[in-house]
């Protein structure tokens, strides 16, 4: 393990109480804290309420360990696609590195960039990978491949959209989709 990542514990152990604290206040109802009547009010109260809604599927012990087990089985192919892509390119990096890749990219694609972070994507691979001592050229060629792949299948799925004449709409009126198998 890198030594920054041992130092950085301390502050990983505090993030993670926060958010455990949070959690469980938000699992405690759709209203966990009071705030006072002012216009900051009307921007964080709908946010809240919509952010208590979402963890309201927690409250049952079945629905919420089902979000588990998928959350843990996304996360789990993130990582793997990043390790799959680093022993593709025959780095000598531990899996650990997967995971600092999907983190680092986690965090720093949530902010605001341009369309399809690019750019961003790439330099944040550079950064994770700088960490474990690959050269920026072979980091910035992973990163570029990574983001291919990533965006590969929202590429796929536009273009299913375009040929099937499909628009969001379509799902944003909960009229689902009824399409007619292909003919061959």
């Amino acid at each position: 393990m890198p030594h920054w990542a041992g130092a950085a514990l301390p502050s990983l152990i505090v993030i993670a109480a926060c958010l455990v604290l949070a959690w469980l206040a938000l699992w405690r109802g759709p209203r966990p804290w009071r705030w006072p009547n002012h216009r900051l009010t009307a921007l964080v109260r709908p946010r809240m309420a919509a952010v208590a809604q979402g963890f309201a599927a927690l409250r049952n012990g079945r629905s919420g360990a089902e979000l588990l087990a998928l959350s843990v089985a996304v996360w789990f192919t993130s990582v793997l696609n990043n390790y799959l892509l680093i022993r593709a390119f025959n780095l000598e990096v531990p899996w650990l590195a997967a995971a600092v890749v999907l983190l680092i990219l986690q965090v720093g694609i949530s902010l605001p960039s341009a369309p399809a972070t690019l750019g961003l994507f790439e330099y944040l691979v550079v950064l994770a990978l700088s960490l474990f001592g690959v050269d920026d050229n072979t980091a910035l060629s992973y990163g570029l491949l990574l983001h291919a792949i990533v965006l590969l299948p929202t590429f796929i799925g536009a273009w299913l959209f375009w040929e099937r004449g499909l628009s969001l709409v379509h799902f944003s009126r909960n009229e689902g989709l009824h399409l007619e198998p292909p003919t061959t």
